[in-house]
């Protein structure tokens, strides 16, 4: 099965994020990630057998952590504007997002790292702009500002990912809390 380690957003959140997609003339091909899908990834562990799954839950439940707020802070685009394939939201302060992140590291160190983590919420893919529109996008993008909304990051979750015709859905195996 194909898991993954994230912290979700509240709801507000999510439909805040959502109701930016409004902002844009939808032009090329822009696949929007789903209200219900957005989410901070702080690890990608792939397909795991899933006879792995107990000692995978075993192990993140010895993460400690404590409960920390997280405010929207900006809009951007991976790898780069100039090659926009990725557009996303991240946070101030994300200190408590990259200490887990670290210790997920440390306790799954057999899930290899693709990349560095960086906080952010994927908003949407970027599939195929032309020149125009590209630039039409970045500018829209511009104008947006964000509120800055926080919320507190009481837990975060192992979830399951099934890839569908209608797109991924995602399903939580496990969650683990905060320390008091």
């Amino acid at each position: 099965m194909r898991l993954f380690i994230a912290v979700d957003l509240p709801l507000e959140v999510k439909k805040y994020l959502s109701s930016l997609k409004g902002r844009f003339s939808q032009k090329g091909k822009i696949a929007w990630v789903k209200e219900e899908n957005l989410h901070v990834t702080l690890k990608f562990l792939g397909e795991v057998d899933e006879t792995r799954t107990a000692d995978i839950i075993r192990r993140l439940s010895d993460i400690q952590f404590v409960k920390f707020s997280l405010t929207l802070s900006q809009l951007g685009f991976f790898p780069s504007e100039n090659a926009p394939q990725i557009f996303w939201v991240n946070f101030i302060d994300p200190s408590g997002l990259e200490k887990i992140s670290q210790d997920l590291g440390g306790n799954l160190k057999e899930f290899k790292n693709d990349h560095p983590f960086q906080d952010h919420v994927t908003l949407a893919r970027i599939k195929k702009l032309s020149l125009e529109e590209k630039n039409n996008f970045l500018k829209e993008a511009k104008r947006i500002y964000l509120e800055g909304q926080s919320f507190v990051v009481e837990e975060f979750t192992m979830y399951r990912s099934i890839l569908s015709q209608e797109g991924s859905k995602y399903g939580a195996i496990s969650r683990f809390r905060a320390q008091k």
